[in-house]
């Protein structure tokens, strides 16, 4: 999960996670379960992490118009 959590961070923002911490995990099954076409079903969950990243700010890529940063 964490080689997960580097690895998107860098594609998403050009940011390098250094640090970490685990906030938590949540799911809400009446909303999250996904049923696809051939009858398999998923679970989706929310895996959280803070992650410290001082001064530097995101690169934004053609995918993205803007970023913030939140409490």
């Amino acid at each position: 999960v964490t080689t997960t959590l580097k690895r998107e961070i860098l594609e998403e923002t050009g940011l390098e996670v250094k640090d970490y911490r685990f906030v938590g995990i949540h799911s809400t099954p009446a909303s999250a379960m996904h049923t696809y076409p051939g009858g398999d079903q998923a679970l989706f969950i929310e895996i959280m992490f803070e992650v410290p990243v001082g001064d530097v700010q995101p690169v934004l890529d053609d995918e993205h118009t803007e970023f913030g940063w939140f409490d």
